[in-house]
């Protein structure tokens, strides 16, 4: 996790600010739990949210066989809107 970690820290780093410079209240948000769903939801609720942006990501064809879509997971159970960008 520690090598791993540090690289998507700074990827995640890297897209907020290509976020933040098209918009600049924009923020990125690294979460983690258990259910995905309801971590996101509370932190939704907790930050008062009103939209969530996802970014879809291109994926191998055997991450395509064995892997759920968290973009479709989400913009089916989410209660609040959701953007889904490719």
């Amino acid at each position: 996790s520690g090598v791993l970690g540090a690289l998507q820290q700074e990827k995640a780093k890297e897209v907020e600010t290509e976020i933040k410079s098209i918009y600049s209240k924009a923020s990125l948000v690294l979460l983690e739990g258990q259910d995905v769903n309801t971590v996101l939801e509370d932190y939704c609720v907790s930050k008062e949210i009103d939209i969530i942006v996802l970014i879809k990501l291109k994926k191998t064809l055997i991450e395509k066989l064995f892997s759920s879509s968290f973009t479709h997971q989400i913009s089916y159970q989410s209660t609040f809107p959701v953007l889904v960008l490719k």
